[in-house]
Formats: C-alpha cells, structure tokens, sequence
C-alpha cells in the first residue's frame, strides 16, 4: 500500500479539479436550474472513475470501491443541494453531509470501510472521529486561518447568525467596483447583505473546500510528521494553492475573475447558487 501511495495521491488530487480558488462573486445573473445536474454528473463520472482507477492500482475489489465512492459522491451533491437553499439550519447541515459523503470517499481511497473515520471541521479545526477506535483527533489548516485573518484587516464584520446557520465562519462586506459581491476563503465567507443569493454561491466554494481533503493523500512521507505529530494538515490547502494560481494571476490584473471559461469551480458555484429561492434577489439593508 506504502508504495503506490504517491499513485493514489496523485489520482487523488484529481478530485480538487472542481474545488475553490480565492473565490468571488459577481452580481448574480439568471442561470439555468437545469444545469446543477450537469454538477450531479461530473462529481459521480469523476469521483467513482478516479476510486476504481485507485483500487485497480491496489488491486482492490474496483466494484465494490466504485459503488462507495458513487454513495459518497452521492451523498455528497445531496448536501450541496441543502447548502444552497434559504432555510433555517439546512445549510450547516447540508455542510456536514457533504462532509460524510466525502469521508466515505476518503476511507474508500485508503482501502478503509465507508465509514471507518469521518472528518467535520469548522474554520481551521478539522475533527476526525475513528469509529473502529473510538478515538478522536484534531488537526489544524494554515488557509482557513489566512482567511480569518484576511477578513479581519479588510474590516468585514463578523456575522453569528449567520455562522451558526452555516455552520462555518461568515462574515460581511460591502460591493466593491468590480461588482464583487461575496468572497470566500477556505471555509470563511463574506457576502455584501444587499445580495443574500451571494451566499448560495459562496457556500459552495466552502462546500468544494471539504473536497480537497484526498489531497492529504498526496503529501509525501517526509511530511508525514506534520499530520501525525504536529496534528498539521496541509493537502487541502496544497490543492488550493495550485488550483487558484490562474486565479491569483487574474486578480493581479485588477479583475475579477468569477466568470472566467477556465474556473471550473467557479462554474459549479455558480450552477449550484440557482438553486437558491431567488438567484436574484437584491435587498436594500440599512
């Protein structure tokens, strides 16, 4: 298993491809509903594609790893679905299902039971419970604490309610000139109040960021120490940094960049935020 670990890693990582950069959004405009499902599409096709491609290389049952990884997946856009809708206590709990359906994928590419350890996080703490065990452990991410320290020097307000409904840091900030109506770093975001539907958009780049965790996979041994002894993860925030280079590269132009044909996250986040009760509702806040 040691020795096709840089294999499974790199396939792993495969999964990132529909996860966030530094992302932002724009103004909303009208998007087909019809269109989540080609979200639906891409996740299954990719996710149980890259999990068989892993348990061949393993010399797994590749069946029975495409059929986890298909539940996973599953469970995964079902979450993303709850994510995206205005309803009291929903999308915090659409967040931890993604983060079960996400588990089940994780534990499928180490060779594990479906459900042998499952990660939830909130903002840098990512909490892994061993069910075989009965143990638990933390970790820590860098990015996420970038982020909070980011929102803090812009000035962006810290906003509980909204926290708590969602279940991870959120914050408010207002429209700036290139239209931006909501950011999201990690799992923090920042939404402009006049612009709710934002919110839709930039949960899913929170919900893209738990994807990014078979990127663990990746980290060579050498590092091994930081996830085992210093309780540091660093996969998720590797994937991020490489994914959002276009990004970083646009932004340096003084653009933005949520409507770019190379986003892919960004085209996700913005097919997912159609399911939001009114993709374009506006509201004047004092």
């Amino acid at each position: 298993m040691k020795k096709n670990k840089l294999k499974t890693g790199i396939l792993a990582g495969v999964l990132t491809a529909l996860a966030p950069a530094a992302a932002d959004a724009q103004v909303p405009e009208d998007i087909d509903p019809a269109s989540r499902m080609g979200v639906l599409g891409a996740n299954l096709a990719l996710q149980t594609s890259i999990c068989g491609i892993v348990a061949a290389i393993n010399d797994r049952n590749i069946l029975k790893d495409i059929g986890q990884c298909f539940g996973g997946a599953t469970i995964q856009y079902i979450g993303m679905e709850m994510g995206v809708h205005e309803v009291p206590v929903l999308p915090g709990f659409g967040l931890r299902t993604v983060e079960t359906g996400t588990s089940i994928i994780y534990n499928t590419l180490q060779g594990k039971e479906p459900f042998e350890t499952l990660q939830y996080e909130f903002a840098p703490v990512l909490l892994e419970i061993d069910t075989k065990k009965f143990d638990m452990r933390l970790f820590w991410r860098p990015y996420p604490i970038y982020g909070a320290i980011s929102f803090m020097v812009k000035g962006y307000k810290f906003n509980l309610g909204d926290t708590m409904n969602y279940q991870t840091p959120v914050f408010e900030m207002t429209r700036d000139n290139l239209n931006v109506v909501g950011q999201t770093e990690a799992n923090l975001i920042a939404y402009d109040r006049n612009y709710p539907s934002a919110k839709a958009h930039e949960f899913t780049h929170v919900m893209q960021y738990v994807r990014y965790r078979p990127f663990q996979l990746l980290v060579p041994d050498s590092l091994g120490f930081l996830e085992d002894e210093a309780y540091l993860r660093i996969g998720e925030d590797i994937a991020k940094s490489i994914t959002s280079f276009p990004n970083t590269i646009c932004h340096l132009g003084g653009e933005s960049c949520s409507r770019r044909w190379w986003a892919i996250h960004e085209l996700e986040a913005h097919a997912m935020a159609s399911g939001y009760e009114d993709q374009n509702k506006y509201e004047e806040v004092e």
